[in-house]
């Protein structure tokens, strides 16, 4: 994708996510937005990284509405679950998630993921449900 796309990174507790976004950043331009703070005009997205947790009415409505422009361009929105409950999966999905993780994933693993589509112009139709499984890491199970 053209160099100007950056990951952006969605958290509910951006203090928190630094690490993340500096790990992130290894493999391209990272941006990270706290979910409720104001955001700027539409930037160039290469993918989504979601880093809130899905337990509150109020945040999940929140991140839909900030989700609301980069799935409109189908890029590749991937949501770190902190319980990884039934209810978290269901809740990303409905969103718009395209990847699930687990809370404990490594950023080699989201690496994993980002890196072919960072690298590549492919066009994103209608996106199937991936979850990485810790316990396998080279191994993306898709949901059809």
């Amino acid at each position: 994708m053209p160099s100007d796309r950056a990951i952006l990174l969605i958290s509910d507790r951006p203090d928190r996510s630094r690490d993340l976004a500096h790990r992130l950043c290894g493999l391209c331009a990272c941006r990270t937005i706290g979910l409720y703070e104001q955001q700027a005009n539409a930037q160039p997205v290469a993918a989504v990284v979601t880093d809130v947790g899905f337990h509150h009415p109020a945040d999940i409505e929140r991140l839909r509405h900030v989700l609301s422009q980069p799935r409109g361009l189908a890029v590749p929105i991937l949501a770190i679950l902190r319980d990884n409950s039934h209810l978290e999966r269901v809740q990303a999905v409905a969103v718009g998630a395209t990847f699930l993780f687990p809370a404990n994933v490594s950023v080699s693993d989201i690496f994993t993921v980002l890196a072919p589509i960072i690298r590549s112009t492919i066009s994103w139709g209608e996106p199937a449900i991936r979850t990485v499984s810790p316990a396998r890491k080279s191994t993306i199970w898709c949901a059809s």
